[in-house]
């Protein structure tokens, strides 16, 4: 029996901006943020029911100037309750990764592929964020991405179904392409390119070419599809 996970939802009544990307402090803000109360602020994130925003951006100034990015396991429990700010703790997860413990990495992984494969509904950004950790160095975890894969649905959108088989690209093997390959003719025109794109890059000329042939004839109309098959040709015809 699967672990029930706390479902992320939208908080109502906040309409500030929420930066999805983080940026390095500047000197003036890394010394302020070395005077915040440390013992408050995580009180604050760790016990309260609704987050506040400034407290979220308090939690990563604080961790950040006194480069304690263990804290950073912390994360998954407050982004439950402020889900907005996935995209950009993710980020700082990424950028931060080498300073974050094996085991923190670890947990990290699992929080986030947990709420992944379990929750029965996320909005498309925190998809392609925690996809794109989930695809990092040091957060790799194929088989979660295979899992989602498996069970994307048609109005999960584009995109999200794009960036999903570009981070499986980076660590699929032979049998996951060919499994992956299965599903060409239900995928939309973006989607088809990155499946011709991985199936060119990862199977021998001999799987790939029969395959690859059948699909050029069906592709011709698409340009983007055709310069994968003949990154060449285009010039060579001018």
């Amino acid at each position: 029996m699967s672990k029930q996970v706390a479902q992320p939802s939208i908080v109502a009544g906040y309409s500030g901006t929420i930066p999805v990307r983080f940026r390095e402090l500047s000197q003036r803000e890394t010394t302020k943020a070395k005077t915040l109360d440390r013992k408050a602020i995580l009180k604050r994130v760790g016990t309260v029911e609704i987050v506040q925003p400034d407290d979220v951006k308090n939690f990563v100034r604080l961790l950040v100037a006194k480069e304690d990015f263990d804290l950073l396991g912390q994360a998954p429990g407050i982004l439950e309750k402020f889900p907005q700010f996935t995209p950009y703790v993710i980020d700082l997860i990424i950028k931060k990764t080498e300073h974050i413990s094996p085991k923190v990495r670890a947990g990290l992984t699992r929080a986030f592929a947990n709420t992944l494969t379990h929750s029965k509904y996320l909005p498309e950004y925190i998809l392609v964020a925690i996809i794109r950790l989930l695809s990092a160095d040091g957060f790799t975890d194929k088989q979660t991405l295979m899992t989602v894969f498996r069970g994307l649905k048609r109005n999960a959108g584009a995109y999200v179904g794009r960036i999903l088989l570009e981070a499986l690209d980076k660590v699929v093997l032979r049998g996951e392409v060919i499994e992956i390959r299965q599903y060409y003719d239900r995928a939309d025109n973006w989607e088809k390119r990155a499946i011709i794109q991985m199936v060119n890059r990862h199977l021998s000329e001999d799987e790939k070419r029969p395959w690859l042939k059948n699909v050029k004839i069906h592709a011709s109309d698409d340009p983007f599809a055709i310069e994968i098959f003949d990154p060449k040709g285009k010039k060579k015809r001018k």
